[in-house]
């Protein structure tokens, strides 16, 4: 598998991100590092549909943005973007010192890009100059909150009601050292 950085294009989306849901994680539990999962009505989330990475850049022009791009030969597999300049980032949940992944997408979860993806995006802050790489997700994302917890991820924050859209969603703010 190769991963490289990339410029921001529409082919990075060609890799859709989006998930099936039957539970949601415990907010109570979240915060203490636990996961109890609460079954709930068969959902789908699409986050394509709520916002396009293509452009995020002309949401925060003056972030050091960098786009990853992963790939079995010529198949695009994966990506991820993060943002290396995390000052200029409107969050609660950003500090000096950081990097912050806003997006991470797999075709096929379980094959080992999403770990490989992340482990290029801690080399990456390293190389910024970043003490630590945070990523948000929601509790009912069991899938992703499973995958950050094991690859090194602690749950720093849980924050209820962070979402007007989706008000039964809490922000789950994850951290790791780089």
């Amino acid at each position: 598998m190769l991963i490289i950085e990339e410029a921001f294009s529409p082919e990075y989306e060609s890799v859709p991100i989006r998930f099936e849901g039957r539970s949601f994680l415990d907010v109570a539990d979240l915060r203490r590092g636990l996961f109890t999962e609460h079954p709930c009505a068969p959902f789908s989330k699409d986050y394509d549909q709520l916002w396009r990475p293509s452009v995020v850049a002309e949401f925060y022009p003056a972030i050091g943005w960098i786009a990853l791009g992963a790939f079995d030969g010529e198949t695009r597999v994966g990506g991820l973007i993060m943002a290396v300049d995390p000052a200029s980032y409107d969050s609660d949940y950003m500090g000096p010192g950081g990097a912050f992944v806003i997006d991470i997408r797999v075709a096929t979860p379980g094959q080992g890009v999403g770990r490989a993806l992340v482990e290029r995006a801690l080399e990456v802050a390293r190389r910024a100059g970043c003490r630590v790489l945070k990523v948000e997700t929601q509790n009912n994302n069991v899938a992703a909150c499973r995958f950050y917890a094991a690859t090194g991820f602690t749950v720093e924050a849980v924050v209820e009601e962070a979402y007007d859209a989706f008000p039964d969603e809490a922000m789950v703010i994850w951290s790791r050292a780089v």
